[in-house]
């Protein structure tokens, strides 16, 4: 089961990346003046090639545009990060900083709910 998985994972990534067209193509024509028929997948590749069946309608699948897959132009993208600078506070001991009063009766209790040590202490 495990090496029918990896095989399925792979003969995907194989379909994705072969067969993605990355320029665009130009259609290439029999001697008769017919378009050939375009190979776009392994399954395809496997039929035609391989096994030699003719393909009795051949069209055209993916459009043979490749600028649909691909960036078309990355200026229009702003890849800067944002920065941001920290300024520095003055600490005073004449300001005298209000904190909100603690109340005891309010937190939250989920702490006491844990019964088990960390994972790491209960090995």
């Amino acid at each position: 089961m495990r090496r029918f998985l990896l095989f399925i994972i792979i003969l995907s990534h194989i379909n994705t990346t072969m067969f993605v067209p990355c320029v665009d193509e130009v259609d290439e024509y029999n001697k008769d003046g017919t378009v050939k028929d375009d190979i776009n997948s392994v399954a395809e590749y496997v039929y035609q090639v391989v096994l030699k069946h003719k393909d009795k309608t051949p069209e055209d699948e993916d459009d043979d545009q490749a600028h649909y897959f691909l960036l078309a132009k990355s200026n229009s993208f702003n890849f800067q990060q944002d920065q941001y600078k920290i300024l520095p506070t003055q600490f005073s001991l004449a300001i005298k900083k209000e904190y909100p009063v603690l109340d005891i009766k309010n937190l939250p209790v989920t702490y006491l709910d844990i019964l088990t040590p960390p994972p790491d202490i209960a090995s």
